[in-house]
């Protein structure tokens, strides 16, 4: 929960919810996960990559990044 005292606010967990995602993967037979993001969204501390790394340790999976050169369904498609 995050609280602001200035006015209302709506906060997301993205850490959280990265790892309910993949958890829900998990639990639904998937065993090759793979984060993709673009070049410049590879980066430590970002909530989404900690998590992914996170999980796949747990689940004792071997992490998957795919980068794609731009932000774009084109370029996911191509890396995918």
């Amino acid at each position: 929960v995050y609280v602001h005292r200035k006015g209302d606010f709506v906060g997301v967990d993205l850490h959280d919810g990265s790892c309910q995602a993949y958890h829900h993967l998990v639990s639904r037979g998937r065993r090759k996960i793979a984060y993709l993001v673009n070049r410049w969204g590879n980066r430590e501390g970002d909530a989404r990559r900690d998590a992914y790394f996170e999980s796949s340790t747990h689940f004792g999976f071997e992490p998957n990044v795919l980068v794609a050169e731009r932000a774009t369904k084109e370029a996911a498609r191509k890396v995918v």
